[in-house]
């Protein structure tokens, strides 16, 4: 049932046909300056979570108001039937008065029992409408699309966008689902895909917002570095294949703000997008957790998948997360009212009526086809356990989609979850036929792989006719994939209903290693002599095939494959090199190694579980096993990780299981192949802590004179000995490191030569990661500089390094380490008598209290008071909340050492500093605080 209140030209009315009500009332400047106190008082409340009776009380205002002398609410209220959908309805060009009631919380509406949208007899849910309604576009004959999107960009906090697809796939598994998945994170591509996958129901995009007066998504550029999507690039890109709801879940996206110079207010990203022609937005007015709006979109999506209306699916929606099931009160939603519906002439009602597929694959696409590929011989992650590996998941989907080459090979070190990525790929690539070739890499094989994956008379007809030839001359191989890639595999062709007929196929190769010898003097890993005519047939086919058809490969080492041109075929392939996992991403599996699917969550022990995390180096393989181990034998795990230790430390593992896993990577045979400047080079890049950029490993083996190939480092990274990241400061250049598990086996360096390689590798990774304008430069980078300039004895780059790197340390929990350093980097800038920078001074001594080192936190305090004193002095005036900050640092301090007198001065002086500033009162008031506890 619905209740209709209509705003405009400073008129409010309530129509509710079931109740005989038809009634208005006149908008005063009185309910302005309401709505703008409300409105203080609702984002007041949402910085902090003490403030559910605020929100509490706010609604009852709100209800009071709203059903007015005549008792409007209480009348809807006496006919409404669950769900109770209440229609603010409002001109297409809103007026300033309309646009402040449009962002009144009214999802917060109470009265004394409590919240309405908590009533189960009522599951009360607010839209906001902008024009009148037209009609609807039909609801779809098939079951509910979606195009779902993350963005993360590299520089944003990170969203556990994994867990919002899989609990959005969890919810709609009995209905079914069309899900595609676009991973890129770009606008570019996301238009690409809506119009591949046109028409489509809902676009759900996940991802941090811009608010403010230039509200925008925060979107990837092919880096992934931040691309602000605003509300003009958003409808230029989205218009011509617009969806039936477009779901912001991005904070703040459906939050209206005051223009800064007073004009007026700004609308929100949702509402703008609506009014540029969207049939329906959803939003969020304000930041939302993780966990909630993916619980809230898994409650959503259930009830869009059984052909529910929207408006009735998201009253269900906010229902569910207001009163979870057997929840703690504790542990009660604290964003279920920040959602926000808006609805166009054209938008609500049901999106679907059927319940057929418009895809041929499953959820499990890609995944299934691995796992029946390889069977038990080697675990690849399926759809529920793979986690992370977003940044190459989109390098090896950007390359197949721009087809710069003939294929991706996929390399890397063992175990490092290989399969598991091109199995994701398969997954992403939901409009390609999957062909898995494992174990057996002969042209028959081959063939007979296309006849399973994809079937039919065609596929048939050109398999029999070249399987027989192909035994004999398996060159030929190239002339009959051909046929297939520009025939029946060629493209997508969908019938007039919007169904597959035909489709392109992925076709992976996969362990390639196994069909590989070892490398000649400086040379890459061959393809042995009898695979050499198959595999050159592959990549010659889908070189200079006219196909959509694609080619992916996965193997231990990348290879060579001469031609007798002289040419290298395998020079055709864009090589992705997969690096352990990050830390983030370990925590992730370990995570969902604790819940496996349709299991309760296993409890194992938490200080287990990060030893787990840590030991195992970011190896996927590993840690797997580790945590396997954790859950089935505790006391067996524990001997795994100490034989870790033992290992990591450069001694023999002691315990089975570590030591078969650790032999299974060959490590030692990699090592045996590489040349006596290569080895050397390995050990020199021992010094490293993070991934340095490729020039300036360069600059080692050219300083120590050393023969490590051409490019430098090509064979170690080949090998898997190093492992390639993107660099920290320029996304787009390579950034080795030594493999964490190669580590212990590639030697130690001494001091002497930890300072003399430290001496030559700072001017260029200094120059490289943005000399002394640090701006982009991440804090693990200053640290890593801070680090080397104080091993070399080198001043270069620490005044500006050193404070940022201390700082992090500190963050990271890492206490012992920040006194080293600030110890360390202040006695290496007055050897060198340069000007210690005032900041760096007092991060010096906070870090030094930290870890009881009074003594030198004094002497930084001292000398850093000495140089405020002079710039005052100077007539300078430095950073009010810097020069607070030491003064109650300072004062603290002589509060621990016995003197509160001398304190209480500092004290003052930092009240006095402060009060003139209303930006900082929170500070004044914790200042105030401390006077109170001397005195």
């Amino acid at each position: 049932m619905t209740t209709l209140f209509r705003i405009e030209s400073d008129w409010l009315s309530l129509r509710c046909t079931q109740a005989g009500l038809d009634e208005s009332r006149p908008l005063t400047a009185a309910d302005e300056s309401r709505f703008r106190g409300w409105l203080r008082d609702y984002h007041d409340s949402l910085r902090g979570y003490g403030d559910e009776p605020a929100r509490l009380r706010l609604g009852r205002e709100l209800y009071a108001w709203l059903d007015g002398d005549a008792g409007w609410l209480a009348h809807s209220r006496a006919t409404a039937l669950a769900p109770w959908i209440v229609d603010f309805r409002a001109p297409r060009d809103p007026d300033g008065l309309t646009r402040l009631f449009l962002q009144l919380p009214w999802e917060l509406l109470a009265d004394d029992r409590g919240y309405l949208a908590a009533d189960l007899a009522l599951r009360y849910a607010p839209v906001r409408r902008l024009g009148e309604p037209a009609q609807p576009e039909a609801p779809s004959p098939c079951r509910l699309s979606l195009v779902f999107m993350a963005a993360a960009p590299r520089d944003q906090r990170r969203l556990n966008y994994e867990a919002e697809e899989t609990a959005i796939l969890d919810a709609t598994a009995k209905t079914g689902l069309d899900l595609t998945v676009e991973e890129s994170g770009t606008l570019e591509w996301l238009a690409a895909h809506m119009a591949e996958e046109a028409p489509v129901d809902v676009l759900h995009l996940s991802c941090h917002g811009q608010g403010g007066t230039e509200p925008a998504l925060c979107l990837e550029t092919d880096e992934g570095a931040t691309d602000l999507a605003s509300v003009g690039r958003l409808i230029g890109e989205l218009s011509t294949h617009r969806p039936r709801l477009l779901f912001l879940s991005a904070g703040n996206s459906a939050r209206s703000v005051d223009a800064r110079d007073g004009s007026g207010i700004v609308d929100s990203l949702a509402l703008a997008v609506l009014r540029e022609g969207m049939p329906a937005v959803l939003g969020w007015d304000g930041s939302v957790s993780d966990a909630e709006a993916t619980e809230f979109a898994a409650h959503l999506y259930r009830q869009l998948s059984r052909k529910a209306d929207l408006q009735a699916a998201l009253a269900e929606a906010r229902f569910a997360l207001l009163n979870r099931i057997g929840a703690d009160p504790l542990t009660r939603s604290r964003d279920w009212h920040l959602a926000r519906l808006f609805l166009g002439p054209t938008g609500g009602g049901p999106l679907v009526k059927g319940d057929c597929a418009r895809h041929r694959r499953g959820i499990e696409g890609g995944h299934k086809e691995f796992l029946d590929a390889k069977g038990q011989q080697i675990p690849v992650a399926g759809r529920l356990e793979f986690v992370g590996r977003r940044r190459l998941l989109q390098d090896a989907l950007r390359e197949l989609r721009q087809r710069n080459h003939a294929g991706v090979l996929i390399h890397g070190m063992a175990r490092q979850g290989k399969s598991s990525l091109a199995a994701r790929v398969a997954n992403r690539l939901h409009h390609h036929g999957p062909v898995v070739v494992f174990e057996h890499y002969d042209a028959p094989a081959i063939l007979e792989a296309f006849r399973r994956a994809v079937g039919g008379r065609e596929v048939r007809d050109i398999i029999d006719a070249y399987r027989d030839r192909v035994r004999q001359h398996p060159d030929e191989l190239a002339d009959g994939l051909r046929e297939l890639l520009e025939g029946p595999c060629r493209e997508l062709v969908k019938d007039d209903g919007g169904r597959i007929t035909s489709q392109p196929v992925l076709l992976v190769l996969d362990d390639l290693e196994r069909i590989l010898c070892d490398p000649g003097p400086g040379g890459l890993h061959r393809v042995q002599p009898e695979w050499v005519p198959v595999l050159r047939a592959v990549l010659e086919a889908f070189a200079k095939a006219d196909s959509d058809s694609r080619l992916l490969m996965t193997s231990r080492f990348r290879f060579t494959l001469p031609q007798q041109d002289g040419r290298d075929l395998a020079d055709a392939l864009f090589a992705l090199h997969l690096p352990p996992m990050e830390t983030a991403e370990s925590r992730q599996q370990a995570a969902r190694k604790a819940r496996p699917a349709g299991q309760a969550k296993a409890v194992p022990d938490e200080a287990r579980t990060q030893r787990c995390i840590a030991l195992a180096q970011g190896n996927p393989g590993l840690q797997d096993r580790l945590f396997s181990l954790s859950l089935q034998d505790p006391a067996a795990c524990d001997q795994a990780l100490t034989a870790m230790e033992r290992y990591l430390a450069g001694q023999l593992p002691d315990q089975e299981t570590v030591r078969a896993f650790l032999e299974n990577l060959a490590i030692d045979h990699s090592l045996a192949v590489l040349k006596p400047g290569e080895r050397e080079l390995l050990r020199a890049a021992t010094l490293f802590e993070l991934p340095v950029p490729l020039a300036v490993l360069d600059v080692l083996a050219k300083t120590l004179a050393l023969d490590a190939g051409e490019p430098c480092g090509i064979r170690l990274i080949g090998l898997g000995l190093w492992d390639v990241y993107p660099d920290m400061v320029r996304y787009s250049e390579l950034a080795p490191a030594v493999n964490a598990l190669v580590r212990p086996l590639a030697g130690t360096l001494t001091d002497g030569e930890i300072r003399a390689l430290a001496g030559v590798a700072l001017p260029e990774l200094l120059a490289g990661w943005g000399g002394a304008d640090g701006s982009r430069r991440p804090y693990p980078a200053n640290y890593e500089l801070a680090r080397l300039a104080v091993r070399a004895g080198q001043p270069l780059g620490l005044e500006v390094t050193a404070e940022p790197a201390i700082r992090w340390l500190g963050d990271q929990l890492r206490y012992r380490e920040a006194a080293q350093l600030a110890r360390q980097a202040v006695a290496c800038l007055d050897r060198h008598q340069i000007e210690i920078p005032l900041a760096l001074l007092r991060v010096a001594g906070e870090a030094c209290v930290q870890v009881g080192d009074t003594p030198t936190a004094r002497s930084a305090y001292r000398r850093a008071l000495a140089r405020l004193g002079n710039l005052l002095s100077q007539g300078q005036t430095p950073d009010i909340e810097s020069h607070a900050a030491l003064l109650i640092a300072h004062s603290r301090l002589l509060v621990q050492d016995g003197y509160p007198n001398e304190a209480l001065e500092f004290l003052e002086q930092t009240k006095q500093l402060l009060s003139a500033d209303p930006r900082f009162q929170r500070e004044h008031s914790i200042v105030l605080g401390d006077i109170a506890r001397i005195m």
